[in-house]
């Protein structure tokens, strides 16, 4: 009987460990399926760009966040494989595109207070 089943018969205290358990393995599906949209993602733009970072997911409901750095005669070219790739991962990821934009994701100075970018 699937774990999923088994506790929809018990009672919250009887079936306290294992909604944990089932919770645990939900999230660690969620996590790899995140993983998979990513690299697909990454191995589908990545070759049309000069260069690709991966960046801090801004909210807890992202699956994942790039940047590319993509020469301006591309631009065109690299929007279609955008658009390829969302209608790839259909109506299960919401695929946020916003650009172009300056390659301050790119940049290699540290603009930190205190270093000698500031002095």
């Amino acid at each position: 009987m699937p774990l999923r089943d088994r506790v929809a018969g018990l009672s919250d205290s009887a079936g306290y460990y294992d909604r944990i358990k089932l919770g645990e393995l939900v999230a660690a599906q969620i996590a790899a399926r995140r993983d998979q949209d990513g690299a697909r993602a990454m191995s589908q733009l990545e070759p049309l760009a000069v260069s690709a970072r991966a960046e801090e997911i801004s909210s807890q409901n992202g699956a994942f966040n790039f940047a590319f750095l993509v020469e301006g005669g591309e631009v065109d070219a690299f929007s279609e494989a955008v658009g390829r790739l969302r209608e790839d991962l259909g109506d299960r990821v919401t695929l946020n595109y916003v650009g172009p934009l300056p390659p301050y994701s790119f940049a290699e100075t540290d603009l930190s207070a205190g270093t000698a970018a500031w002095a």
